[in-house]
């Protein structure tokens, strides 16, 4: 099922089933959602029937922009990117430097002078994945889209994700801040990321330390039945049964690729011997001796590690909010299920963060 004001369902029945269906899901839609699993959906709420305030909300946001009030307000990759092929981004009227990631600093560089930043020039302006020989690959999105903001406007908290201003409920914004500073902050300490996408450090730490991790990631995903498909266990499994999915930065949409992954694997883990053995059989000695098939984990016995890669100065990770509330939901259930979570913020090596890298002068300029 998918979509937000829409309902798209793809389901396997026999016409004369269709009324018993629909009535299900209006029982659903009208069903109150006041317990504590669902509190989120009573307290974000998408703006779109008051253009005065949208309008007061991008003025705001342009506010931020003329007094270089950065707090709050930052780029991000809006999805999931194939790491293998992209090399850095490439701004539009940015000349010919492929930046290792997006942010605030290199949008910036881009503008002339005495160029005002505006809405329409926010919405027009674009950035694009490039690869070495400085050619677009993949796809672009614009500035807009790739600006996450939170605002506060006549005592309420708004947030910008995906082009769309949400509301989000004050008492809602402190249970999520709080529940979200709870989270353990992992003692693990990994290598600087140092380019290259996560595959590639993923694969870098477990060659280069491989008496204490395995690499698991997409490549050594479990096809496994019952609709789940291919699962993908981790991305680096450690002798100290540390469970650890690695992202590099982005918005709400990435991490909650993340999240969902550590989610899957961790749930079939604790309830599907099959897939206990399926796990078990991609490890080699001694990994392989940490999986039990015949019994499901331990309380507390493995550790699920979300780390994240990011350029941000300090030890603090700063999530969008979005991000806040699916993790607080995604480490409740895990934590149910018997799992130690964390966080941990993997730093990104300054020569790396700082890398700007020129195309030759006979290539034409973007």
């Amino acid at each position: 099922m998918t979509g937000t004001d829409s309902l798209s369902v793809s389901v396997r029945m026999d016409l004369s089933s269709l009324p018993t269906l629909l009535t299900c899901y209006q029982e659903k839609f009208e069903k109150d959602l006041n317990t504590t699993d669902y509190q989120w959906v009573n307290n974000i709420s998408l703006v779109k029937n008051s253009s005065s305030i949208i309008n007061e909300l991008d003025r705001k946001l342009l506010e931020k922009f003329t007094n270089k009030d950065y707090v709050n307000l930052w780029l991000a990759i809006p999805e999931i990117i194939n790491w293998d092929t992209v090399k850095g981004f490439i701004y539009q009227k940015g000349g010919k430097t492929i930046y290792p990631d997006i942010n605030i600093d290199g949008f910036l560089s881009t503008l002339d002078k005495d160029e005002c930043i505006t809405l329409e020039l926010l919405k027009n302006r674009h950035v694009y994945c490039a690869d070495e020989d400085h050619k677009y690959v993949f796809k672009h999105w614009s500035i807009h889209k790739c600006i996450y903001a939170e605002i506060d406007y006549e005592g309420n908290k708004y947030t910008l994700n995906d082009t769309k201003w949400y509301k989000v409920n004050e008492d809602f914004v402190l249970k999520t801040n709080n529940d979200f500073k709870k989270i353990t902050k992992s003692s693990l300490t990994l290598p600087k990321y140092n380019g290259g996408g996560e595959g590639k450090y993923n694969s870098d730490v477990a060659k280069n330390h491989p008496e204490s991790f395995v690499l698991l990631d997409d490549k050594n995903k479990i096809f496994h039945g019952g609709g789940q498909g291919q699962i993908e266990v981790c991305d680096l499994f450690s002798k100290n049964k540390q469970l650890i999915h690695i992202k590099i930065y982005g918005k709400s949409s990435v991490f909650s690729h993340l999240f969902s992954q550590g989610f899957v694997s961790g749930r079939l883990l604790q309830l599907d011997p099959e897939f206990r053995s399926k796990v078990k059989n991609k490890l080699q000695a001694p990994f392989n001796e940490l999986i039990k098939v015949d019994r499901r984990p331990n309380e507390n016995e493995f550790t699920i590690i979300y780390g994240i890669i990011s350029e941000s100065e300090g030890d603090d990770l700063y999530l969008p909010f979005f991000s806040r509330v699916n993790l607080n939901n995604t480490t409740k259930t895990l934590k149910g299920f018997g799992y130690i979570v964390e966080l941990l913020k993997i730093h990104v090596d300054d020569t790396q963060a700082k890398m700007k890298i020129l195309a030759p002068s006979k290539r034409k300029k973007f």
